[in-house]
């Protein structure tokens, strides 16, 4: 049990830490970008779920980082719906807990 709790906020630990190092490259003329926040942040979260990664053969180099830049993209968009999912588990999870003990002190 404390180990699964501990795990969680393992999870937000390294969530706000990649909040706060995206932050500052989307904040323009003192308003936060949050769809380009969402996408940074979502983006350690993606590429590991992404099974293919398309290699250009035979292409000049700016096609390749072309090519990389939109699996960067692809990645962050599917990070960011993984991460908006894990934060909802995450708060039905605590909102159990906190029932679980309302309830155990209750009795």
């Amino acid at each position: 049990m404390r180990q699964e709790i501990f795990c969680r906020m393992i999870f937000v630990t390294e969530v706000l830490l990649w909040t706060v190092i995206f932050y500052p490259f989307c904040v323009e003329g003192g308003n936060c970008d949050y769809l380009k926040l969402w996408i940074l942040v979502g983006i350690p979260f993606g590429i590991r779920k992404m099974q293919i990664w398309i290699v250009p053969r035979k292409r000049d180099v700016g096609s390749t980082i072309a090519m990389l830049v939109f699996q960067m993209l692809i990645g962050g968009i599917i990070g960011g719906v993984v991460l908006v999912w894990k934060l909802f588990l995450l708060f039905v999870f605590m909102v159990l807990q906190l029932y679980k003990a309302i309830k155990k002190l209750i009795k």
